[in-house]
């Protein structure tokens, strides 16, 4: 598993490639696609009035204590793989996060 595949440095933050699952019962990192170099994330609202973005740029706030103004959709804003930036963020805090939410469960 290279997660690392799935994260870029952006001279001001980091953009993390993911593939987006709506409807679940709750946010969740599921896992690293490795074919598509994406990280597979679940969150519960559905695909619709951008509500599943709303959830996602939320959640990755808390997840990287980061205000929520810090996170951008910067591309896939109505597909299911989008690229979400992180502003002010090292790319070794990123892996180091999602690492450890991937080993939790």
């Amino acid at each position: 598993m290279s997660l690392s595949n799935a994260l870029h440095t952006l001279p001001d933050g980091v953009c993390i490639d993911v593939d987006v699952n709506a409807g679940a019962k709750f946010f969740q990192i599921q896992g690293y696609n490795q074919w598509r170099k994406r990280i597979e994330v679940r969150v519960s609202s559905v695909p619709q009035k951008g509500l599943a973005n709303k959830e996602l740029m939320v959640e990755f706030s808390t997840l990287f204590n980061v205000p929520v103004q810090k996170v951008s959709i910067c591309s896939g804003s109505t597909a299911s793989k989008k690229s979400i930036k992180i502003d002010d963020i090292s790319i070794d805090k990123v892996l180091r996060i999602v690492e450890d939410r991937l080993h939790d469960g």
